[in-house]
C-alpha cells in the first residue's frame, strides 16, 4: 500500500468518527451567576460562601462551597459542589462543627462582606501536606471559581475591594484598654503590666480578618499559642501568657460566644496540648 492510498483510507476513516456530543463544549462555560449566600460560625473566624454557578443558558445550576478558615492563615479549608443553598450549608456546618450548629444563609449585598474569601490565600503551588481530601479535590477548581465569582460581581456593578494587608497597621490601644477595664472589673485590679496588655492585644489583631477582631476559637487559641512560643523569654512575655485565659474569656463575651464554647477555648488557652493545624477540620478541635 503506497502513501497515497494510506492518506485516503485514513480519510476514509476519520469521516465516519461520529462528531462529539454539544454538551461537551459546554463543560469549559460554567460561569458564576452572581448570587452568593454566606454563613459565619459562633466564634466569627470560620465562614463559609456559597456561590451559584450554571452552564450556558442556566443549564444544571449548582452551588459551590468555600470554606474559609481565618483562625490563623486565612485559607479555604474545604469545598465543592452541591445541589443547593441548604446542601452546601448543611456540608459546611459538618466541616466546621458544634461552633457552626444553628448558623443559616444569608444573601449578600455588598463585596464588602466578602472579605473573607477575599483574603483566603490562592497559592495553586503552595501545598503542605494537611490538607483536606475536599480542598485537595477541589485545588484548582476552587480557583478558578473565585475568579470566577469576582467577574461577576464585577458585571453586577459590586467588584471585590482591593484586598489591603492586614498587618503593620494595627491599633491595639482601644482593645487593650477595654480588656484592662474588664479584668480590673472582674479581678479588682489592673493586670500586672501595661505594657503586657499592649502586646498580647498588638499580636492578637495583627494578621486578624476584619470582623474577627474577638474570634477566640479553640483552634485560633492555639494558633495563639504557637505564636507565643516563640517571643522573648521576658517577664513581659511571662505575664502575657498568664493573662491569656482571662483575655479570651473576655473576647468570647465581646462576642457573645455561649458558655460552653467559651469554655473551650477558655481551656485551650490553659493549655490543653493540641497541635494548631491551619487546615484542621473544626475551629473547635
Amino acid at each position: 500500500m503506497n502513501a497515497i492510498t494510506t492518506a485516503r483510507s485514513l480519510v476514509q476513516d476519520l469521516g465516519g468518527i461520529p462528531t462529539q456530543p454539544t454538551w461537551l463544549a459546554d463543560l469549559a462555560e460554567v460561569a458564576a451567576t452572581g448570587e452568593v449566600w454566606q454563613l459565619r460560625d459562633a466564634y466569627g473566624s470560620r465562614l463559609a460562601v456559597i456561590a451559584g454557578f450554571a452552564y450556558p443558558g442556566g443549564t444544571d445550576p449548582s452551588l459551590f462551597l468555600f470554606d474559609v478558615d481565618a483562625c490563623g492563615a486565612i485559607m479555604v479549608v474545604n469545598s465543592g459542589c452541591y445541589d443547593d443553598v441548604a446542601q452546601a450549608a448543611a456540608a459546611w456546618r459538618a466541616f466546621a462543627g458544634e461552633s457552626a450548629d444553628g448558623a443559616e444563609p444569608q444573601r449578600v449585598e455588598t463585596a464588602q462582606e466578602l472579605l473573607g474569601l477575599l483574603h483566603a490565600e490562592r497559592d495553586e503551588l503552595f501545598v503542605v501536606g494537611d490538607e483536606s481530601d475536599s480542598a485537595l479535590d477541589n485545588w484548582f477548581r476552587a480557583m478558578r471559581r473565585f475568579y470566577d465569582l469576582a467577574e461577576a460581581l464585577d458585571q453586577r456593578g459590586l467588584p471585590l475591594p482591593v484586598a489591603e494587608s492586614l498587618f503593620g497597621k494595627i491599633d491595639e490601644t482601644p482593645s487593650a484598654a477595654a480588656f484592662t477595664a474588664w479584668y480590673t472589673a472582674h479581678h479588682g485590679q489592673p493586670p500586672d503590666d501595661a505594657e503586657a496588655v499592649e502586646v498580647l492585644a498588638h499580636e492578637w489583631l495583627e494578621g486578624c480578618l476584619p470582623g474577627a477582631q474577638h474570634a477566640a476559637s479553640p483552634h485560633r487559641v492555639r494558633y495563639f499559642r504557637e505564636l507565643m512560643s516563640d517571643w522573648i523569654d521576658d517577664s513581659i512575655t511571662v505575664v502575657a501568657k498568664t493573662l491569656l485565659p482571662d483575655w479570651v474569656r473576655w473576647n468570647c463575651e465581646q462576642a457573645g460566644v455561649s458558655e460552653h464554647l467559651t469554655a473551650l477555648s477558655v481551656g485551650a488557652a490553659e493549655g490543653e496540648r493540641e497541635t494548631y493545624s491551619r487546615h484542621g477540620s473544626t475551629c473547635a478541635s
